[in-house]
């Protein structure tokens, strides 16, 4: 949202500057420095959207390998095979621990 909005303020400074007075070279290069930063803001912002969904999709795909891995261990539980539902809920923990590290980032 802050670099949505530093954009917003980006682009009106780049509307002053240019349309405060159209003949110099000080504001052409002001305004030609604001549309830099401007630029620079909206890539950072692209590769941020990038990277939330990237980590939005990772923790999704985690999540439900943990709902499959319980669901597993139920399975394997009631087929009496305890040694499996171990090695089962031993690896959801990993998997648990994997989206925990994911959501503090």
């Amino acid at each position: 949202m802050a670099i949505v909005q530093t954009s917003e303020r980006a682009h009106r400074e780049c509307n002053s500057y240019s349309s405060s007075s159209p003949s110099g070279s000080t504001n052409s290069s002001r305004s030609d420095s604001a549309l830099a930063e401007l630029r620079a803001l909206e890539a950072e912002r692209d590769t941020a959207i990038t990277a939330a969904e990237a980590c939005s999709k990772t923790g999704t795909k985690l999540a439900e390998m943990a709902r499959l891995l319980q669901q597993l261990a139920l399975e394997k539980v009631r087929n009496h095979d305890e040694e499996g539902a171990r090695q089962v809920l031993v690896e959801k923990a990993g998997v648990m621990e994997a989206l925990e590290k994911g959501a503090v980032k």
